[in-house]
């Protein structure tokens, strides 16, 4: 599934990218079941913000599989704006930007050699 000659930095990203991209998949079908069965106070107006979260999140996940330095900026905003997201969005927040902080500094390593 991924290289093993990528930089460990921009891997541990896709995987969670990977993992976010199909949590929001399965949330987003969660709710859609519950709509169609008819629970009270589901919108299904809510289902179509899940869509932009998993376009995010996949383009940011293939960015770092083909380590694509636009990959990495992204993640770390995305990665910021997460952090507002108590108390799981804060987990993956802080997981985003200690591995795009990683992928930098291997960048930096590879550049000085």
């Amino acid at each position: 599934m991924y290289d093993e000659n990528q930089v460990q930095g921009s891997k541990q990203l896709a995987k969670i990218f990977w993992f976010m991209k199909w949590l929001y998949i399965a949330i987003g079908v969660v709710i859609g079941v519950s709509y169609l069965l008819g629970a009270n106070g589901i919108n299904p107006v809510g289902l179509i913000a899940y869509i932009p979260f998993i376009l995010i999140a996949y383009l940011l996940e293939k960015g770092a599989k083909n380590e694509k330095l636009w990959a990495k900026d992204g993640a770390f905003v995305f990665g910021v704006l997460l952090l507002l997201v108590f108390p799981i969005g804060t987990i993956f927040g802080v997981l985003i930007i200690r591995n795009c902080t990683l992928w930098k500094r291997e960048l930096q390593a590879e550049n000085s050699l």
